[in-house]
């Protein structure tokens, strides 16, 4: 028998996220403009469906970046990054946010509402767990609401490590031996 100590826990995250008012309103004001830029007749009351419009996709994806990897690819060209935090996206999100604070970037989370879910139909993409706004960008209205916002802090908080230990059982495989032992020599040069 061999014995493998594995160290587990050690450390926790705890993330600051803004709040929900303040997620709402910069959302709201963000997604109203994306639809107002994009096409001028979305403007009338009538014609605000529930209607996928390729105009405010088409809009959105030039004036946004979209997705973790094109934001990692532009962070120099970035003044604030906004991220959807749950249990799935925190792991994915950490390097994105160790990064936009070494930058010096505005990094933003957010708690998954009824308000992001509805932002992400205005972009066009369901799974969308960060998004940025370049440093010349044509958001005016918003960009008052998120100089108003405090950036994240991400702490770690270290704990003490868990020790747990595994017994592994070592196999001697026979057909491997009686190989080598029934090979024959090679003749000498």
């Amino acid at each position: 028998m061999k014995k493998k100590h594995i160290l587990s826990n050690p450390y926790s995250m705890s993330w600051q996220i803004i709040s929900s008012d303040q997620t709402n309103s910069l959302l709201e004001s963000l997604s109203l403009e994306i639809k107002a830029q994009s096409s001028p007749s979305i403007r009338n009351e009538e014609k605000k469906q529930k209607i996928e419009n390729p105009d405010t996709h088409r809009f959105s994806r030039i004036h946004l970046i979209l997705g973790i990897k094109k934001i990692i690819s532009e962070i120099d060209q970035i003044s604030s990054i906004f991220c959807f935090i749950d249990k799935s996206t925190e792991v994915l999100l950490e390097p994105l946010i160790f990064l936009g604070r070494e930058k010096g970037v505005k990094v933003m989370g957010m708690e998954i509402n009824e308000h992001c879910l509805s932002f992400r139909q205005i972009i066009g993409i369901d799974k969308l767990v960060a998004f940025a706004l370049p440093k010349i960008h044509c958001f005016c209205l918003s960009q008052n609401i998120i100089e108003q916002l405090p950036g994240i802090e991400m702490n770690r908080t270290f704990l003490k490590g868990v020790i747990k230990t595994r017994e592994i059982k070592i196999v001697k495989n026979n057909k491997n031996n009686q190989k080598k032992t029934n090979a024959k020599p090679q003749p000498k040069a």
